[in-house]
């Protein structure tokens, strides 16, 4: 079972390659905590760094791409994290792209294009987040006739590679580039390997992004309900009206996603405290086919954020007891 694990991508900018340019696996090991970093990247991985260094006191400056961080998010949860970090003082440029750095006496001066023109920053640290891709390379693969698509090992439903008896798993090949994603193709991988023939389902993957707050989604986002064509009904709550999230002084979204003629549960997207706790029961929501009387049914701790999560099922019928329903 090849289980190699990722590295991150380089990018083919001028002046990457100068010292005070890392990498995520760098940023974990610093010694000591910039006064200033830009990020390269919106994703999961740059946005999780800038709530870290932000946190410690760093100045952080995050340029997206996309017009959009976090494009793979349910959009509200996106613009959630969004304000919640802006608000804490990060600076945050979508639509934009680096376009060079050079080294300066406090560390790299980085050249920005933004849709309001050419921004330059000095900053002690660059961070180069624009995702990782699977280590495949010098692993003689090729030699016993294990196929790739690019750096991706190619496998079947169940794990197994164009070779019969070996198998991949996790960011080795590609997909969902997740621990929690990888240990289950291990498992499966494994029991296959020892004569099961168990495909891997990844329809109910949890996501979480460990911000502050947190985000956590499972299934579907309303755009890509929409786009397979389901008849869709939303269900909103705030955590403003949570007591827990009260206790706390915390706030947030639980959005529920369901299919309008049948109430089955198609997503669930959390912003807020405990989002990557809460993400588990929903998750065995979309595992059972439940559907949101199911979880308006089941009873919940009080006071307790889980709450929110049966609140947002029963928003789906404009039936929330803690909030307006709409007429």
């Amino acid at each position: 079972i090849i289980a190699s694990g990722s590295e991150p991508v380089h990018l083919p900018l001028p002046g990457l390659d100068l010292p005070e340019v890392i990498y995520s696996d760098a940023a974990l090991e610093l010694e000591e905590i910039p006064e200033s970093m830009l990020i390269i990247g919106g994703g999961v991985i740059g946005v999780e760094l800038a709530s870290v260094y932000q946190a410690l006191g760093t100045r952080c400056i995050v340029v997206e791409m996309l017009p959009q961080i976090l494009p793979n998010l349910d959009e509200e949860l996106a613009v959630g994290i969004r304000t919640h970090l802006t608000a804490l003082g990060t600076e945050i440029y979508t639509s934009a792209q680096v376009l060079n750095c050079k080294s300066a006496t406090n560390g790299v001066t980085v050249q920005v294009k933004t849709p309001q023109g050419e921004l330059q920053f000095t900053v002690n640290k660059v961070l180069a987040a624009v995702g990782r891709r699977p280590a495949t390379s010098d692993l003689g693969l090729e030699e016993v006739g294990v196929q790739l698509d690019k750096a991706k090992i190619k496998v079947n439903e169940y794990l197994e590679t164009s070779v019969p008896g070996i198998y991949a798993i996790g960011d080795a090949i590609g997909g969902i580039m997740l621990a929690h994603v990888a240990s289950a193709e291990g498992i499966v991988a494994a029991e296959n390997a020892l004569g099961a023939r168990q495909p891997m389902d990844y329809k109910t993957v949890p996501s979480c992004i460990y911000t502050q707050p947190e985000a956590a989604s499972v299934g579907l986002t309303e755009k890509q309900a929409l786009d397979a064509g389901y008849k869709i009904k939303v269900g909103r709550f705030p955590l403003s009206a949570n007591g827990k999230a009260l206790i706390e002084g915390q706030d947030g979204l639980v959005k529920i996603i369901a299919n309008e003629r049948y109430g089955e549960v198609l997503g669930v997207h959390i912003l807020g405290p405990h989002a990557t706790e809460l993400i588990a029961e929903a998750a065995l929501a979309l595992r059972l086919e439940a559907t949101v009387d199911e979880l308006t049914s089941t009873i919940h701790p009080h006071p307790s954020v889980s709450e929110a999560l049966a609140e947002a099922a029963l928003a789906v019928d404009n039936r929330a007891l803690h909030i307006p329903n709409k007429a």
